[in-house]
């Protein structure tokens, strides 16, 4: 067992190769930044369960490559260039639980498919948009793990400037209604905020609801005008 350690400013705070039945607890692992580093990996690993960490200001926070049979659940991914990157096949991983805020990618899944949720509850996302209407605690519908400005940062890294713009958050938004094929992975149950109350949830959803239908309607009014514009033009 690894528990309760403070890991930082190192090139890999933690790597597991070649184990079994290993539980990795409480620990806080920070600023690992090297490229080549990860805040903690698990290599040719099995049965190994992480849970109640810390991840903050990695490059790479949480690295599985042939892990197998492994549970990360209430671990927290604060700021990090990358939470979570699956390389190579990771059967049986299950993800729950788990926290992703400000990360400028959330997961980069290059492999077998990954579990974000348990059948009842998944991760909390701060990427995620969607509704809970009846207030339970769980998104009303799935959080779908793509994001094209992750592909952009990786053919392009100079992209991270816009790291949380509205223009991006744009970009996601329309990016959700015509590339679902495109998804990594899918939280089926993404989990709200628990310190917000019934009315604050609603209220909330109303109003992105709102906003949803404004740039829907603006958009076709633009491009409506830019239709008449070219044939004027044309005529």
């Amino acid at each position: 067992m690894a528990k309760e350690n403070v890991l930082a400013e190192n090139i890999n705070g933690m790597m597991m190769m070649m184990s079994k039945q290993f539980t990795i607890g409480y620990n806080t692992i920070a600023k690992q930044l090297d490229y080549r580093g990860y805040g903690a990996l698990i290599y040719d690993s099995e049965h190994v369960v992480m849970h109640n960490n810390t991840f903050r200001y990695n490059s790479t926070a949480l690295s599985l490559q042939n892990a197998r049979h492994c549970h990360v659940k209430d671990n927290e991914f604060i700021g990090n260039y990358r939470a979570l990157h699956s390389l190579y096949e990771n059967p049986n991983i299950i993800v729950v639980k788990n926290k992703f805020l400000g990360n400028m990618e959330d997961a980069l899944i290059q492999g077998a498919p990954i579990t974000f949720d348990d059948g009842i509850k998944g991760n909390y996302w701060d990427a995620y948009q969607f509704y809970d209407f009846n207030d339970d605690g769980v998104g009303d519908t799935p959080h779908r793990i793509r994001s094209m400005y992750s592909r952009l940062l990786r053919k392009w890294p100079s992209v991270q400037f816009y790291f949380q713009s509205p223009a991006l958050s744009l970009l996601d938004t329309t990016e959700s209604f015509f590339t679902q094929a495109q998804a990594q992975g899918e939280d089926r149950f993404p989990l709200i905020e628990v310190d917000r109350n019934k009315n604050e949830t609603i209220e909330r959803s109303w109003k992105l609801l709102l906003f949803g239908s404004i740039l829907f309607v603006s958009s076709l009014l633009m491009i409506g005008y830019g239709r008449r514009m070219t044939y004027e033009k044309n005529c």
